[in-house]
């Protein structure tokens, strides 16, 4: 499907990962390793999506007991940094991860699954909208009109 998906022109290709969060040794042991086999003969770039993980039992249970900053992922990006994957999408809205741990770039974030069709093309716009923003902000050109 990925060498499919590059075939047909997309740039980036990312993985949702809703496990990441919160069993850091299986990112340590086989996580990153399968990521990249997933991104294996891909020219694109990659990214993967490392979701907040909400109303995952497991994920509720351990974020019970993080405290007021959570720092969980200073195990993991590392490992994700050596790997061959090109960027890492972090949905952070409501945890407490520092933001100094990551650098922000937009995301689409989890939750598009059950979104109505509508609302998930709300979102993505929203998105689009945002990065054009941000990217006339950047190169001081005027941001394209909202549509």
């Amino acid at each position: 499907m990925q060498l499919e998906l590059e075939a047909a022109g997309v740039d980036i290709i990312q993985f949702d990962e809703p496990a990441f969060t919160v069993f850091h040794d299986e990112v340590q042991d086989w996580g990153v390793a399968a990521l990249e086999r997933a991104a294996e003969g891909l020219r694109a770039q990659t990214a993967v999506h490392i979701c907040y993980g909400y109303g995952i039992e497991a994920n509720n249970n351990w974020k019970a007991t993080l405290g007021p900053e959570w720092r969980q992922y200073e195990q993991s990006f590392p490992l994700l940094q050596q790997s061959s994957i090109d960027i890492i999408s972090l949905e952070s809205i409501h945890s407490k991860v520092p933001l100094e741990l990551v650098e922000l770039i937009p995301s689409s974030n989890c939750g598009m699954a059950p979104l109505a069709w509508g609302a998930a093309l709300d979102k993505l716009g929203a998105l689009a909208a945002g990065a054009a923003i941000v990217r006339s902000e950047l190169t001081g050109t005027a941001a394209p009109a909202a549509s």
